[in-house]
């Protein structure tokens, strides 16, 4: 039997800031397939060299380990952003005492993670949710020394990363400033369980045409039924009549030998997305295919969750003209313009 283990600290260990709404443990459970069972040694509050005494009571029979870690050895250094410094250089000299000190603390704890020798996945330290946009600007530049530690032992290790920053990137998903609400755990959750089980989406459908036109309404994703989207992992969150979002959740099996995303992955997104906005325009018995699709790379990806928004730009009689964009949280790194025929199986005509 599969068995999850989830260690780290209150990413993980959240009860207590619920508010009686579900932790992130109990909605990992609930969302994992049937079969498997997961249990929580993360603590809150726990700092990274903790983590090897949560592993001394490692189940014998644990089979995944997912490891968030850092938030609380951030916290100790807070009041860095107090200092005052006579020049720039002297800031980032603080910054670089804080990541040294950090840095040695975190990678024990990855190692300790992988003395097991079961599959380790590792988070970043999301960015908080301060009233103040200009401390909030401060804590997140603050934190990239923080990740940028985290996704070198990542990348070092080759071990998939679930990007924190793009998970909870809303005040919904956060209780108080650092502690994730029920809202953001279970978007946390279901990165894990989509991650470590390869988890389907919840909704089934197929881009066959139907008989009658289909509504989709968001509320959870779209199971595209076939066997290419769900072996890379792309989920149709929405999907309308022009309209799609799409998903997918960055492991190493997206990685190209430079250790960044392979360009067919979001190129994928892309097509796949408008298949997604264009079916529901169809007519009975109408089908589509690609003719072209011209997509251009921004940003480089090496972790997180990307997400591909498409459009319609123009529907023809027998061609129509599509747009995607794909964003890593809130930065975009690719943009797709596609065009694709319009016909009925044995009349392919591009018009």
């Amino acid at each position: 039997m599969p068995h999850l283990v989830l260690l780290g600290d209150s990413i993980f260990d959240n009860g207590r800031y619920t508010k009686g709404g579900p932790d992130v443990i109990s909605q990992v459970r609930r969302l994992l397939p049937q079969g498997w069972k997961a249990t929580l040694l993360a603590v809150d509050g726990a700092k990274a060299d903790e983590v090897a005494g949560q592993l001394r009571r490692l189940p014998a029979d644990a089979t995944h380990l997912v490891l968030s870690v850092g938030g609380n050895d951030a916290l100790v250094h807070a009041s860095v952003l107090d200092t005052r410094a006579s020049s720039t250089a002297q800031a980032a000299g603080f910054l670089a005492d804080v990541a040294d000190h950090f840095e040695p603390r975190y990678r024990a704890a990855v190692q300790a993670c992988l003395v097991p020798g079961l599959p380790l996945a590792i988070c970043t330290i999301y960015n908080g949710c301060f009233p103040d946009a200009a401390y909030q600007r401060i804590v997140s530049v603050a934190l990239m020394v923080f990740n940028d530690v985290i996704l070198r032992a990542a990348i070092e290790h080759a071990l998939p990363v679930i990007d924190l920053r793009s998970i909870c990137c809303t005040a919904d998903d956060y209780a108080n400033s650092i502690e994730p609400s029920s809202a953001g755990g279970e978007k946390i959750a279901r990165a894990i369980v989509g991650l470590v089980a390869a988890s389907k989406p919840t909704i089934a459908a197929s881009l066959t045409r139907p008989s009658a036109p289909r509504k989709h309404t968001g509320a959870a994703s779209v199971s595209l039924g076939h066997p290419y989207a769900d072996l890379i992992g792309l989920a149709v969150e929405e999907q309308r009549s022009g309209y799609s979002r799409c998903t997918l959740q960055v492991t190493q099996t997206h990685l190209n030998p430079h250790h960044v995303v392979h360009g067919a992955v979001m190129y994928a997104l892309a097509d796949t997305g408008m298949g997604a906005a264009l079916y529901p325009t169809l007519a009975p018995g109408e089908i589509c295919a690609t003719i072209e699709v011209k997509i251009n790379y921004f940003k480089p990806v090496v972790a997180g969750a990307l997400t591909c928004v498409t459009q319609l730009v123009n529907r023809g009689k027998t061609v129509a003209n599509l747009e995607s964009s794909v964003h890593c949280g809130d930065v975009l790194v690719a943009r797709a313009n596609g065009n694709y025929s319009i016909f009925r199986p044995g009349n392919p005509g591009l018009g």
